[in-house]
């Protein structure tokens, strides 16, 4: 019977995926979900750092943010809100990244749909006696000093991580 049956190839089963996309090189390549996307940017993004693909202007790299970035959080942040600060909390604990987590609370205490988880993760993303005042000056330069001062889950968070710190912490960051 295998005699006479043609096989089917690999390629031709995933070319007919919905998700099929063409690359840039013209190779053959899948659409990602939001959650997939937002994952790999965050895993692989460096804050304020010039990108090769991106970010040149006439001939030279420029340093800039990922509006694309933020982009994709608020996407993500429409259907699932609490994944923004659980991908802060993996970021921060297990990727052992320091600014995109950051970023990641940032935002998402920009959103109302995260406020309401704020005060629960942010203690848990916060490991030094630094990262507070870098939450609130990215805070402050992205949207302005009310977005901070005036938000009071993010102030709750905030004072909520400050217990995890001793004063031999405070002296050492500070």
């Amino acid at each position: 019977m295998a005699k006479f049956s043609k096989p089917i190839s690999a390629t031709r089963t995933l070319r007919n995926r919905p998700d099929a996309r063409r690359n840039i090189e013209d190779g053959l390549s899948f659409e990602w979900s939001p959650k997939s996307r937002l994952y790999m940017r965050v895993a692989t993004s460096l804050i304020n750092e010039p990108t090769f693909y991106k970010n040149v202007v006439e001939g030279k790299v420029k340093g800039g943010f990922d509006d694309e970035l933020i982009k994709e959080i608020r996407k993500v942040a429409e259907t699932d809100p609490e994944f923004i600060l659980r991908l802060a909390y993996h970021a921060r604990n297990d990727l052992y990244l320091r600014s995109v987590p950051m970023l990641l609370i940032g935002e998402a205490s920009q959103i109302p749909e995260c406020k309401p988880f704020l005060k629960k993760w942010i203690p848990h993303i916060i490991k030094r006696a630094d990262e507070p005042s870098e939450l609130l000056a990215y805070v402050m330069s992205r949207f302005d000093r009310k977005a901070a001062t005036n938000n009071n889950p993010l102030k709750k968070g905030i004072a909520a991580s400050l217990d995890n710190f001793d004063e031999y912490q405070f002296a050492k960051w500070s």
